[in-house]
């Protein structure tokens, strides 16, 4: 009778620890996710989404025209039950609706969210916008599938839009508002984010638009200075000028410009070799 009991109690208690295990991964009869909230950002083609996690995995989010989707985020990491996830939803053509859900991989297995909608904004109007041509001189080969980064200089004065992301058909998803200033080179530097070089000033930002961190020219006077060197810049344009007259590489913080100023990299302080 002893024996019985004590086996009873172990079996509750090992069925007690995957119900807990099931619970805290949203539990066998309930594969779907509560649905996140979605809300619009600066960028009027970037949404954001925040769902709470249910279990510690990680989460992206699948969109697209009609509720086949057929585009995704990348993934990112879920701390654990009850915590916060925030990421960005980027790649949508403007002025434009699109279906969203959230995915969360929960010890390998997929839940899904339920269907959300989200409508993106106009491009800019006070800005020129570019006329993009795509041509196909052998219309039965398949482009390759991806983007493309656009990175233009302002020659004639006019203050258009320099700095975006096209589909392979030409339409605009993304885009970063650098106002007057030409915004090269753009560079994406992983994580969703990108570096601009605005002439006066890099910013490293988001995909919604928002500066992570800035460096000014007077920065990198004072930094070359305390290491030695008398090269002054007066911004960043004038920099790449010179840069291309001198042998080596030039590097700085969370910035690497080659003699051609066509690189931006995250490195260190340094001059010459490296």
């Amino acid at each position: 009778m002893k024996i019985a009991r004590a086996g009873t109690c172990c079996a509750l208690f090992v069925i007690g620890i995957l119900a807990l295990t099931l619970l805290g991964c949203g539990g066998v009869s309930s594969p779907s996710l509560p649905t996140g909230t979605l809300t619009s950002t600066q960028n009027p083609l970037v949404a954001q989404y925040s769902v709470t996690s249910t279990c510690g995995g990680q989460a992206m989010a699948e969109f697209g025209t009609d509720m086949s989707y057929g585009r995704s985020t990348a993934w990112y990491p879920a701390p654990g039950h009850g915590s916060s996830v925030s990421f960005f939803v980027a790649g949508m053509k403007p002025s434009s609706t699109y279906h969203m859900r959230v995915v969360f991989n929960c010890f390998g297995r997929l839940l899904y969210g339920s269907d959300q909608t989200f409508t993106t904004g106009p491009l800019p109007t006070t800005l020129a916008l570019p006329k993009i041509k795509i041509t196909r001189p052998t219309p039965n080969l398949s482009p390759s599938p991806g983007v493309e980064l656009f990175s233009l200089i302002d020659s004639t004065g006019t203050s258009f839009l320099s700095g975006f992301v096209s589909d392979i058909q030409g339409n605009i998803i993304w885009y970063y508002n650098t106002g007057v200033n030409s915004a090269f080179p753009l560079k994406p530097v992983g994580d969703g984010h990108f570096m601009v070089n605005l002439g006066y000033v890099v910013n490293e930002i988001d995909l919604a638009g928002n500066i992570i961190r800035q460096i000014f020219p007077a920065q990198l006077n004072q930094s070359l200075l305390a290491s030695g060197y008398l090269f002054l810049s007066v911004d960043f344009i004038t920099m790449c000028l010179r840069c291309q007259m001198v042998i080596g590489s030039f590097w700085l913080k969370r910035l690497r410009i080659s003699p051609t100023c066509q690189d931006i990299r995250a490195q260190q302080v340094f001059w010459g070799t490296p």
